[in-house]
C-alpha cells in the first residue's frame, strides 16, 4: 500500500478508474445494447471485432481523458485529507464533500450508459434531457418569483420524508442586496440559483428554435424560458447577465441577424418595462453594476484572491485536499470555482478542470458546426451556450460546492460528447 494512502481511498480510486475505464472498454469494443439486453459476457465475445457505433465511443478520445483526469485529480487530492490532522468541522465537511462527489460520479456513469446502451436514440435522449433541465429550472424559478413577489419561500415549506428540515441543512436564506431580498428558489443559495438558471436559459432558447425548425409548438418552451430568465433576474446577480450575454454571443454565431436583433429588442423592451414599473429589482440591479467598486461581495472576493495567491504554492501539486476549504475562519470566502480548485486541488486540479471545460466546449462547437439536421443543430447550440455560460459563472461561484449546479455541469459535459458522437455517426452513415 502507498504510504499514507487510506484503504477507503484506494477503493474509491479503484471505483472511479474501474467504472470509467470499464465504460471506455465497453463503449469501444462491445455492442452494449446487445450485452445489456440479454447477451452474456461470453456470447458478447463474438462481437469484439464488430466496430461499435460512434455514439458508443463518446468517451473515447480527448473528452474521455479530460473527464478521467479531472475525476482522478479530485480523488488523489482528497487523499491529502487522510494524511493530515484536520479540525473536526473540516473533517465533517470533507466527508460530506466526498459523499456528494460519489453521487455525482455515479450519475455521470449512468448518463454515459444511457447513451452508450441506446445509440440509435441519442438525438431523442439529448432532447428529452434538455427538456427536463428546462422544466426543472422553470419550477425552481417559479419558486423564486413567488418569493420575490410575495415573500413566501415555498422551498422552505417542503418537507421530504427522511430528509432533515430546511432550516437544519445549512441552506443560506434571507440574503439582501441593495434593499432587495435575493430569491433563491429551491437552491441552497441565491448564487447557486442564479448559476443554474443562467446555465439553463440558453437551452430554453435552443428548444424554442428547435421546435420551430421541426414544425412543432414552440410557445410552451418560450414561456418556460421567460420564467427561467425572470427567475435569474430576481436573484440580483451580475453573473446572470454576464453569463447569459456570453452564451448568446456564442450561440448567435450560427443565427440569422434578424433573430439576434429580435432577442436584443425583446431584452431592451423588458428592461424598459421593468424600469417604468417601479420594481425594486431593476434599481437594485443598476445599483449593483454601477456601485461595484463598493460592493461587499467583490471586496470579499478580492480578499479571497489575495489569500489564494499568497498560499496556493504551499501545496503546489495537489492542494490542501479536495473538499477541505475553508479549514477555518482564517481562510476567506472565495466564491470562485477556479480559485477553489487551485487551493484545494493544486495546480493539477486547476489544469484538469480548465482542460475539461475547454474540451467539452470544443466538442459541442464542432458538433454544432457539422450537424446537418436543423432542429438538432439548435439543440446542440443550446448545450454549447450553456457550457459557455457555466464557464463564466464559475468565476463567481464555487460550483463543486453546490450539488445542483455541479450535477448540471457534468450532464452538460456528457451531452457535449453525445452530440459530437451523434453527428459523427450520421456523417458516416451518409458517406
Amino acid at each position: 500500500m502507498l504510504p499514507g494512502m487510506d484503504p477507503l481511498l484506494l477503493s474509491l480510486v479503484a471505483f472511479v478508474c474501474g467504472g470509467i475505464a470499464g465504460l471506455l472498454g465497453c463503449a469501444r469494443e462491445l455492442d452494449l445494447h446487445t450485452a445489456i439486453t440479454g447477451m452474456s459476457i461470453f456470447k458478447s465475445h463474438y462481437y469484439l471485432k464488430t466496430p461499435a457505433p460512434l455514439s458508443q465511443k463518446l468517451l473515447v478520445g480527448a473528452l474521455a481523458i479530460a473527464i478521467l483526469a479531472s475525476l482522478l485529480a479530485t480523488v488523489v487530492s482528497f487523499n491529502v485529507v487522510t494524511t493530515h490532522v484536520l479540525p473536526h468541522v473540516a473533517l465533517i465537511q470533507a466527508g460530506q464533500g466526498i459523499a456528494a462527489f460519489a453521487v455525482t460520479v455515479t450519475a455521470l456513469i449512468g448518463f454515459v450508459f444511457l447513451f452508450a446502451a441506446y445509440p440509435d436514440n441519442s438525438a431523442r435522449t439529448i432532447e428529452m434531457l434538455l427538456k427536463a433541465l428546462v422544466i426543472g429550472a422553470a419550477i425552481t424559478a417559479a419558486f423564486a418569483l413567488v418569493q420575490f413577489g410575495t415573500g413566501v419561500d415555498i422551498a422552505a415549506m417542503i418537507r421530504i420524508p427522511g430528509i432533515m428540515k430546511f432550516g437544519d441543512t445549512g441552506v443560506a436564506h434571507g440574503i439582501v442586496r441593495e434593499g432587495v431580498v435575493r430569491a433563491q428558489g429551491a437552491a441552497a443559495h441565491a448564487l447557486e440559483l442564479s448559476a443554474v438558471l443562467t446555465t439553463i436559459a440558453p437551452i430554453g432558447v435552443a428548444l424554442v428554435y428547435s421546435a420551430r425548425a421541426a414544425g412543432r409548438k414552440a410557445w410552451p418552451w418560450a414561456l418556460l424560458t421567460i420564467v427561467v430568465i425572470a427567475g435569474s433576474v430576481v436573484t440580483v446577480s451580475r453573473s446572470a447577465f454576464i453569463g447569459l450575454a456570453a452564451a448568446i454571443l456564442v450561440m448567435s454565431w450560427r443565427w440569422p441577424v434578424r433573430r439576434l436583433a429580435g432577442l436584443v429588442a425583446a431584452a431592451l423592451g423588458a428592461a424598459a418595462v421593468a424600469a417604468v414599473s417601479g420594481l425594486g429589482v431593476f434599481d437594485a440591479i443598476i445599483s449593483t453594476f454601477m456601485g461595484s467598486a463598493d460592493d461587499p461581495s467583490l471586496q470579499s472576493r478580492a480578499r479571497g484572491i489575495d489569500y489564494v495567491m499568497a498560499h496556493w504554492t504551499e501545496h503546489f501539486w495537489l492542494g490542501q485536499g479536495a473538499f477541505t476549504y475553508p479549514l477555518g475562519p482564517e481562510q476567506p470566502v472565495l466564491d470562485n470555482e477556479y480559485l477553489s480548485r487551485l487551493i484545494e486541488g493544486g495546480i493539477l486540479g486547476l489544469l484538469t478542470l480548465i482542460v475539461l471545460m475547454i474540451t467539452a466546449i470544443m466538442y459541442a462547437a464542432r458538433a454544432r458546426n457539422h450537424c446537418d439536421d436543423v432542429p438538432t443543430t439548435e439543440l446542440i447550440n443550446g448545450v454549447l451556450g450553456a457550457l459557455v455560460a457555466l464557464t463564466v459563472v464559475a468565476s463567481v461561484l464555487d460550483v463543486s460546492a453546490f450539488q445542483q449546479i455541479s450535477m448540471v455541469r457534468w450532464l452538460l459535459i456528457v451531452l457535449a460528447g453525445a452530440a459530437w458522437a451523434l453527428v459523427k455517426r450520421n456523417q458516416k452513415v451518409q458517406t
